[in-house]
């Protein structure tokens, strides 16, 4: 896939230092992306504090996208939240009672509502291709 989206969420910094270790996580996340991959593009696509995005955010609902990285924000490949990575094939059960959405939906959905009021919810897109020049698929 040509771009991947990260959830960078950090908590107890300034924002200037948040976007700097956003960069050295996101970074860190190509690194460790299987595919024999090199970035075309990185950037900071947004930033918002935890505490207004949570109070627009509601449960997880069935979508129309099936897609592993589906969410109710769009398509999230990877999530950094309390020191480590959750991705699609490797988050937290979501709940007994799901009402359809996916285990993603749900550790997409948690990573936010738990985060400290005050923690820099960043969002960083990799554009990714393999390292013969061809986009990543």
């Amino acid at each position: 896939m040509p771009r991947r989206t990260l959830l960078i969420i950090i908590e107890g910094r300034l924002l200037r230092e948040a976007i700097e270790l956003g960069l050295r996580l996101a970074e860190e996340y190509r690194d460790r992306v299987p595919e024999a991959l090199e970035t075309s593009k990185s950037e900071l696509y947004a930033v918002g504090e935890a505490s207004r995005i949570q109070r627009r955010t509601r449960p997880p609902r069935p979508l129309a996208d099936a897609s592993p990285a589906a969410t109710g924000a769009g398509a999230l490949h990877a999530i950094w939240c309390r020191g480590r990575w959750l991705t699609p094939g490797n988050c937290p059960p979501g709940p007994p009672d799901a009402h359809g959405a996916t285990d993603w939906q749900w550790a997409h959905y948690h990573a936010v509502m738990d985060a400290h009021e005050s923690a820099h919810l960043i969002l960083w897109d990799l554009y990714l291709r393999a390292t013969d020049g061809r986009l990543a698929a």
